[in-house]
């Protein structure tokens, strides 16, 4: 029993030195605030952002000369750059799965600016189930780039671990 009482004796001691206003303080205000901060944590850090984030640098600013009158050597100097003896490569590469139509339209707009045109085809869809391959039943259609074309099939993986 003595052991009971000395723990009470500790307790009552303890909370003598508490007030009503420090039991208002843990009970109420305290659960309050970190609720608050809960709800509106991303407000807070968004106002606090300027504190932790730099501006970003700024770009570098490069002035556009251009003049019908003047000649590409001449506009590539004042940039400080120079002419390329050959025009850059460029390639348009296409999964192909069976828009025979669009892929028309796309490469006769793209004709005059394409390198190369790459297509690859599979034997299957995403899905894993086969298909027929399109574009190599409708390739007449595409003389126009034949000179230009790379084609390739892929083949599908039908079952697992094919």
């Amino acid at each position: 029993e003595s052991s009971q009482v000395s723990g009470m004796s500790r307790i009552r001691c303890i909370l003598r030195g508490l007030d009503v206003k420090t039991y208002i303080f843990l009970f109420a205000f305290v659960p309050m605030c970190i609720f608050g901060i809960y709800i509106h944590g991303q407000k807070i850090s968004y106002f606090l952002r300027p504190l932790w984030e730099k501006p970003p640098k700024p770009f570098n600013v490069i002035p556009h000369y251009y003049n019908d009158n003047v000649t590409m050597e001449n506009l590539c100097r004042l940039h400080g750059w120079g002419v390329r003896e050959y025009p850059r490569r460029v390639y348009d590469a296409v999964l192909f799965s069976n828009e025979i139509e669009i892929l028309t339209l796309r490469w006769q707009e793209l004709y005059p600016y394409i390198t190369e045109f790459v297509l690859l085809e599979s034997n299957s869809t995403f899905t894993g189930l086969p298909k027929p391959l399109v574009f190599s039943g409708n390739r007449d259609q595409f003389k126009f780039v034949e000179p230009r074309l790379t084609y390739g099939t892929i083949g599908g993986r039908f079952k697992k671990g094919e």
